[in-house]
């Protein structure tokens, strides 16, 4: 197998994963339909068996001229160590650390990416069609346009929270590769902040505003890009690691980024990444349905969750809710489909 890249112009699609059935997905409705030559395939493959390596052999043997690159790793190797070891490699010139969790029209968005000359940004925001009107903003974007942004720190609190996702964003290589000349993301590393990737970003951002450089920030809206069915919930998120890497960790990891950005915005962006997805009332129901959402488990992470008041009541108060009662609104929510 061993398929590796010379350096081009285009971008490299990263895919650190362990999860054959997503990666099937990927290849089966992704991948093997493009027919362009913008985009390249890296994965790096830490499972424990061979079916994501024999997949990947069964589509290189069709397609000898456009090979994924397929690297394997230990299963003991985590998601953002492989994450980190992937970007260190690229040769292109931009990155896209997609993950599993993704699927995409590759050949629309290719379309899409040259007309609007994505090559004069630094980082491009990649947000599903859906998305728009997520916190209240960006209702009335279109769709496939590059919207372009001055203001770092407007970018910040808008889009911090959709960057910290894998398959967010679209990177300029050697931009980012100069997070690790100053070695800052190792220090995220060793702080074990799962935020590392959005945190990194807008240091870089920081440093650049701060050396009076110019930035190219954009953001881009399209229905190329969707989710990958096969993924399911973060196991995380079933346990009290949810508390910690979303409170615990997410404050560490802003409180360690550039002063550059003011109380006021790193305070806004903790409230937007929590209000967007992950302290929503929509998923606090989730929680308390599976019964990770807890009296108990408000009051221990109190501290960290009164950051934004708001938030901590909102728990608060979801997690007094009978375990009954919100089963019983489940089921009512299913029989009205």
């Amino acid at each position: 197998m061993g398929h590796k890249f010379n350096a081009f112009h285009g971008v490299t699609v990263i895919i650190p994963t362990n999860r054959s059935q997503c990666m099937e997905a990927i290849i089966d409705q992704s991948i093997t339909k493009y027919n362009g030559l913008l985009f390249r395939f890296a994965i790096y493959d830490s499972s424990e068996g061979s079916a994501i390596r024999e997949y990947v052999k069964r589509y290189n043997d069709l397609h000898r001229e456009t090979p994924i690159s397929y690297t394997h790793c230990s299963p003991e190797m985590g998601g953002d160590e492989k994450a980190i070891k992937a970007i260190k490699e690229v040769t292109s010139e931009y990155f896209w650390l997609y993950g599993d969790g993704n699927l995409t029209d590759f050949d629309l968005l290719e379309k899409v990416l040259l007309r609007e000359k994505y090559n004069t940004y630094d980082v491009l925001d990649m947000e599903s069609a859906n998305r728009r009107g997520v916190l209240n903003q960006d209702k009335k974007k279109e769709l496939d346009i590059i919207y372009h942004y001055d203001d770092a720190h407007e970018y910040a609190v808008r889009y911090f929270s959709h960057l910290t996702y894998w398959g967010a964003s679209i990177i300029r290589s050697s931009f980012f590769q100069q997070i690790f000349v100053t070695d800052r993301i190792y220090a995220y590393e060793a702080h074990e902040i799962p935020w590392w990737l959005a945190c990194s970003i807008f240091d870089l951002i920081a440093d650049a505003k701060q050396h009076k450089k110019i930035i190219h920030l954009g953001v881009l809206y399209s229905d190329s890009l969707r989710y990958n069915q096969e993924k399911k919930d973060h196991g995380w998120t079933q346990d009290e690691r949810y508390y910690k890497i979303t409170f615990s960790k997410l404050i560490e990891g802003i409180t360690m980024m550039s002063t550059w950005y003011p109380v006021n915005i790193k305070y806004k962006m903790i409230k937007n990444l929590w209000n967007d997805a992950l302290v929503s009332t929509r998923y606090l129901f989730h929680l308390r349905r599976i019964g990770n959402l807890t009296p108990y488990m408000v009051k221990k992470y109190r501290k960290e969750i009164m950051y934004v008041p708001s938030v901590y009541l909102r728990m608060k108060m979801i997690s007094s809710i009978p375990l009954g009662l919100i089963h019983i609104l489940y089921l009512i929510k299913e029989i009205n489909k």
